[in-house]
């Protein structure tokens, strides 16, 4: 609902506490004090229920849960865990006794259910949840900063439980209103007890829609009588365990194979245009009967998530699965009843109407249709997109929304997450809706991004005209995503299924025409199951498809409607507005003052004048060209959806890489106003604030959330400006509405689709408002950028479990990367640190912007997680192992999962050794400044004799791995973290998601100015002296979190292939029955030639043998074979016919 929630000025003195007489809204206190990083909801109970947004903040009585002195359960204890050491088991067992049949305030440290005393109940907690003991050794788990036990939910159920989270927003009259309350606790059972003091109408159990993401349980509860909301808040947050209580407030919404199109005889299909290919710039179309040849939507379910719906319609009977329908009104049955005008018959007629020969064609007409009653019913979104209804159905076409409103709408959070839910999961489909300009009747200006279920997943639809024009009520936004035409130039609009009466007879119509077929279906209500019927058939085509390739897909297939190629070299040389064939750049956004043809005229007039209401666009909303060179428009997304193109597309798409995401912080703005002026060119708004990424990210999705203090926010405009230039409009003017601030509001833009994130974002905002004393502040902003890491890296690795691999080598490897040939040491001995598959070799390291190109590879985890691009945060193997003494006294701390060399040797001549080294690690940046100080060095010390251990000879080995400034390669000595979280070092350099550095770790020890490697001190060998040299990393203070170390093997020095024992060793399985020279029963022996550079010339070896390289028939699995240990499919192979040393080849092949 809309707030009515006004600031007072008595809330901007944050320096006191809460509750402050006569302050009905502490908004902008909580904003200062988490500015000043003193929120902590952890600390303790009376902490937590200050900033929690519970009623205690509005003067509720509390009775003695806000005395600060009594022991309180943290938000993420686990009932039962007395002890707070995250497991439940005989030491918490031990509390509980102690405090046995006690009821003082003091032993409510083992009362799990808030009653008050410590008895049976609580027992029983302890035995239900009693951790058992594990023979194995767990993946260990971290756990940063105190969070609030919504912390792991998305941004967008995040804002919307922000939302309304605090009851003190609401007056007495807003929250009798409240449809429902939604009560987050850690003990369920207990708030049941607390329930039964309240007349309760139901209680329904939401924690299933959240996944495993919650530690807490979220119920929805329906009260009898609403005023008893004050009793319900008064009870539930007597109870410690309960976190939050939150109503919900509901606003109504409203009705918003294959074919050879030449066999389809449906009476109406002629009528159909919308069907047809686009043919001229005046008869668009989206070509489904193009997409017929290859797919028809069969077995894709689609659900019409609608009105009430004729199930006995002929184009609608056929489809249909009664078992995978809904009705939310509980009957059991989504059909019409009498007087019923069935919105959903005509929307599901159009997305996949039967072509059973009669009346009209869907645009997947062999989808099966799963038959949703959500209008005609109380309208739970909860309900309607459980669980259940996700698993059954593919596709969810919502055509329906909130009309002739203008407002930013705050739908519950558990509404939200169930969308979300759906969206994630299946396809979603929304209608934009129609809030736009409706013919004089309605001035609104309504923006899809307006409405907090237009989540990022979905798919958010728009409509056009047949002649590709803007449709005048179609409401624009920078996350519409593509659009339908739905509105003929001439008379008649979309032609469709209606609910079925008697032809001829005008008193039994119950839908919108005589008979059971309509000519006159439009609004996004029409485009939407247009779209929802191209996406059935590219889940026919590709039933891999998730939602993030579905929307790669339509955005790279979508018909540019209204702009022009005049010369045909695919590339749009301006905007067509009038479809004319003439460029006219009336529809290009070049400014953002309103001058687009609205009306199709040619006139560059910003009216729409078609019934000559006089009024004017209040801002641009043409085509622009973002900084990827992907058009894009507030009015049609990407543009019109084009059938054919998305099925052949989809029918060969190779999927995308995982989504990733960069977020700021959020920044609060002491001095965010905002300036007033017209509206005007492209630079008439200023600069409110910025946000700096390094983060090579290609972005897909950014969402930004606002906290604005704004009087009139019709008068404002907000745009977001990436670093290439691109500025997405968030919020603006036009229509009128009495909202006002501005609260925890997610704004979603795709306009920067394909861009590089890296450089700088810049929030812009304009007040045009001028002179009204109506004034608008930016109080803080948030963004995230969703997208993927699109280049492979070139980083080649070979771990020490190859098959070839030799540790000896690799031991004389790390002397070469020293400086040391093979005839200045003798080596006494090796020893390997840690898992074979943790440690190898890496070549191609400037190609993949690291500072060295070849050398020696060390990590706590799998070499093979090395290869970048960095596309997660926190990559771990817990191998279990323990670390290394050397490293615990580098790091300070207990070090796990050692990987390193040590080596042995005596030098042959006095020499220098120095090595130049990388070190890397995923600690970086959240964990700079804590205990987990991973770290690596280069050890050497002098032995007593060749058979010593560095141990034996009781020299403490030395150091020489340092950076510049004589610093360790441990994370806290390379950086630190001021107390607003920044991280810097003079000697560290970070590597974001998708960065420069092609390698996975978050930072390095790589200098920021000249980009070199550190590099270590020469240290002097003598002759006849015996050496220990140890290289090797740790993860610190546990096992997770990999961290690397990275040795250059420099020029002269020798390859990385230097690591294979020999180029070829014959492997102990044969190829049969492959017999290239025809000799009966030869048995081949085969490896990678992958592997050989340069390969040997087929012909006769010693020993009468022959090699030859061999194609396979098909490719043929080999344990092992891949360079990280993995196995191997090889497509051909080297081929001996007669068995022989790996030397003797090697020798015979020069290689």
């Amino acid at each position: 609902m809309a707030r009515s929630k006004k600031r007072n000025n008595k809330c901007k003195n944050c320096s006191g506490s809460w509750p402050i007489k006569g302050c009905k809204n502490r908004d902008a206190c909580n904003r200062t004090r988490r500015a000043k990083g003193t929120h902590n909801e952890l600390l303790n109970l009376e902490e937590r229920v200050l900033f929690s947004g519970n009623p205690l903040a509005a003067g509720l009585d509390t009775g003695p849960i806000n005395d600060p002195s009594i022991p309180s359960m943290e938000i993420n204890q686990l009932p039962g865990d007395a002890n707070r050491d995250g497991v439940i088991d005989v030491a918490d067992l031990a509390i509980l006794g102690a405090n046995y049949n006690l009821n003082t305030e003091n032993s409510r440290v083992a009362d799990f259910n808030g009653d008050h005393k410590v008895d049976l109940a609580d027992l029983g907690i302890i035995g239900s949840r009693w951790t058992p003991k594990v023979d194995h050794i767990p993946q260990v788990s971290r756990t940063g900063p105190a969070k609030s036990w919504f912390a792991d939910l998305s941004p967008a159920v995040q804002n919307a439980i922000e939302g309304s989270r605090d009851i003190s927003w609401f007056t007495d009259d807003e929250l009798q209103t409240a449809s429902a309350w939604t009560v987050v606790t850690s003990d369920p059972n207990g708030l049941h007890e607390v329930l039964k003091h309240l007349e309760v109408q139901s209680v329904q159990d939401r924690t299933a829609l959240f996944g495993d993401r919650l530690q807490v349980s979220v119920l929805e509860v329906h009260l009898q009588r609403p005023n008893d909301y004050q009793q319900l808040v008064k009870l539930a947050t007597n109870s410690r365990s309960t976190l939050d209580v939150i109503p919900i407030f509901s606003v109504p919404d409203e009705a918003t194979g294959t074919l050879d199109p030449s066999t389809v005889v449906d009476g109406s299909f002629p009528n159909q245009w919308h069907l047809d290919p686009t043919a001229s710039s005046t008869q668009w179309g989206i070509d489904a009967e193009g997409a017929w040849a290859t797919a028809t939507g069969e077995n894709v379910n689609v659900a019409i998530v609608d009105t009430r719906q004729d199930l006995a319609h002929p184009d609608l009977a056929g489809p249909l699965n009664a078992a995978i329908s809904y009705d939310d009104a509980g009957t059991g049955t989504p059909n019409i009843t009498a007087g019923n005008q069935s919105h959903g018959t005509a929307v599901a007629g159009l997305a996949l109407g039967d072509d059973e020969g009669t009346g009209i064609v869907g645009v997947a007409p062999d989808a099966t249709y799963a038959a949703f009653n959500f209008l005609n019913g109380p309208q739970n979104i909860p309900n309607t997109f459980s669980w259940a209804n996700i698993n059954n159905i593919d596709v969810f076409n919502n055509s329906w929304g909130r009309n002739n409103v203008r407002t930013l709408r705050y739908r519950p959070f558990i509404d939200v997450q169930a969308m979300e839910n759906a969206a994630v999961n299946d396809i979603n489909v929304f209608a934009g809706g129609n809030n736009r300009d409706v013919s004089g009747a309605f001035q609104g200006w309504d923006r899809t991004n307006y409405d907090n279920r237009h989540v990022r997943q979905s798919l958010v639809i728009a409509a056009a005209q047949q002649n590709g024009d803007v449709e005048r009520y179609s409401n624009p936004g920078s996350n519409v995503f593509v659009s339908a035409p739905v509105n003929a130039t001439g008379p008649g609009n979309s032609t469709t299924s209606d609910v079925t009466d008697t032809l001829g007879i005008a008193g039994d119509n119950r839908g919108y025409a005589d008979g059971n077929i309509t000519n006159g279906f439009n609004g996004t209500s029409a485009a939407a199951p247009m779209v929802s019927g191209v996406v059935a058939l590219m889940l026919e085509a590709n039933p891999d498809l998730d939602w993030r390739n579905v929307q790669h897909i339509l955005a790279d297939t979508s018909q540019k409607n209204g702009l022009i190629d005049t010369d045909g070299d695919g590339v749009f040389d301006g905007g067509d507005a009038n479809s004319d064939g003439v460029i006219d750049d009336i529809n290009l956004r070049t400014t953002f003052l309103a001058n687009v043809d609205t009306d199709g005229d040619g006139v560059a007039d910003g009216v729409f004048d078609t019934d000559n209401n006089g009024f004017a666009d209040p801002y641009h909303t043409g085509w622009f060209q973002n900084g990827a060179d992907n058009w894009v428009s507030d009015n049609f997304g990407f543009g019109m959806v084009d059938a054919n193109a998305a099925v052949q597309a989809a029918a060969t798409w190779t999927p995308v890489h995982s989504e990733l995401h960069i977020d700021s912080l959020t920044q609060g703005l002491p001095n965010g106003a905002v300036p007033e002026g017209a509206l005007g060119g492209l630079n008439s708004l200023s600069n409110i604030d910025t946000f700096v990424t390094e983060s090579g990210l290609h972005v897909e999705w950014v969402e930004i959330t606002i906290n604005a203090t704004v009087q009139d926010n019709d008068d404002l405009m907000l745009v977001l400006q990436s670093p290439s230039g691109t500025q997405s409009i968030l919020s603006a003017p036009g229509g009128s509405t009495t909202q006002q601030d501005i609260n925890n509001v997610t704004f979603t833009t795709n306009q920067f689709w394909d861009e590089d994130a890296e450089g700088v974002w810049t929030l812009q905002a304009l007040d045009t408002g001028v002179g009204d004393g109506q004034n608008a502040t930016i109080d803080d902003w948030q963004m995230t950028i969703y997208g993927t890491c699109c280049e492979e890296s070139p980083l080649n690795v070979i771990s020490l479990a190859h098959p070839f691999a030799s540790l000896t080598n690799f031991a004389e490897m790390g002397l070469a990367a020293g400086g040391l040939s093979s005839d200045m040491y003798t080596l006494n001995g090796v020893n390997q640190v840690g898992e074979s598959l943790s440690m190898g070799v890496f070549s191609n390291g400037l190609a993949s912007d690291l500072p060295i190109d070849q050398g020696l590879l060390f990590t706590s985890g799998k070499i093979a997680d090395a290869v970048g691009p960095n596309d997660k945060p926190n990559t771990t193997t817990n191998w279990g192992n323990s670390g290394h003494e050397l490293l615990d006294d580098l790091t300070g701390t207990s070090t796990y999962d050692a990987s390193g060399l040590e080596i042995y040797f005596t030098a042959n001549q006095n020499a220098q050794i120095s090595y130049e080294y990388l070190f890397g690690s995923e600690e970086f940046d959240e964990w700079v400044g804590s205990g987990y100080n991973d770290g690596a060095g280069i050890f050497i010390a002098v032995l007593k004799s060749p058979t010593d251990t560095y141990e034996d000879s009781g020299f403490s080995p030395v150091n020489i791995a340092h950076t510049f400034n004589g610093g360790d390669l441990t994370i806290n000595d390379l950086a630190v973290k001021n107390d607003s979280g920044m991280v810097y070092g003079k000697y560290y350099d970070s590597n974001p998601l998708c960065g420069n550095m092609n390698w996975e770790y978050d930072g390095s020890s790589l200098l920021s100015t000249s980009r070199l490697p550190s590099g270590s001190s020469a240290i002097t060998l003598r002759s006849g002296a015996h050496y220990y040299i140890g290289m090797m990393v740790a993860d610190a203070k546990d096992h997770i979190y990999d961290s690397a170390l990275a040795i250059g093997l420099g020029s002269g020095e020798g390859s990385a292939k230097d690591l294979l024992d020999v180029t070829v060793r014959p492997l102990p399985w044969p190829i049969v029955p492959i017999d290239p020279i025809g000799i009966p029963g030869s048995s081949f022996k085969a490896v990678d030639p992958d592997l050989i550079d340069p390969l040997p010339t087929p012909g006769p070896v010693p020993g009468g043998g022959w090699d030859f390289i061999i194609p396979l028939p098909s490719p043929h699995p080999v344990p092992g074979m891949d360079t990280d240990g993995s196995d191997e499919d090889l497509e051909d192979v080297l081929a001996l016919t007669q068995p022989m040393s790996s030397a003797a080849y090697a020798e015979h092949a020069g290689v």
